[in-house]
């Protein structure tokens, strides 16, 4: 279901967009933002932000800068042996830690 909406999106940036005059109220555009959406949430909640930011883009919505929220629930505590308790760190850094203390 991700890559179809990706898919979408991504014909839309590259053939319907183009031919429409640029009127985008938020930075960045929905179908940016929209993508990013997809690719750092959890596709419930990527389509909710997605709903959300829909609903604001219109005549009597907000307009400015508008990023998606960081993902906090892909971030864990890891102690460290430095002055501070602990350190946030992605997924992806967690699971290379993970391994290199394995190989020791």
């Amino acid at each position: 279901m991700r890559k179809f909406l990706l898919f979408l999106i991504k014909i839309y940036q590259k053939i319907i967009s183009p031919t429409l005059p640029a009127r985008c109220r938020y930075y960045p555009t929905c179908s940016a933002y929209a993508r990013t959406a997809l690719l750092t949430h959890r596709l419930p909640t990527a389509l909710r932000l997605i709903a959300m930011r829909l609903a604001r883009c219109q005549p009597f919505g907000g307009h400015g800068v508008d990023f998606v929220p960081v993902p906090m629930y892909r971030y864990h505590f890891v102690p460290t042996k430095w002055s501070h308790s602990c350190v946030f760190v992605d997924n992806f850094s967690y699971q290379k830690r993970q391994n290199k203390l394995a190989n020791c």
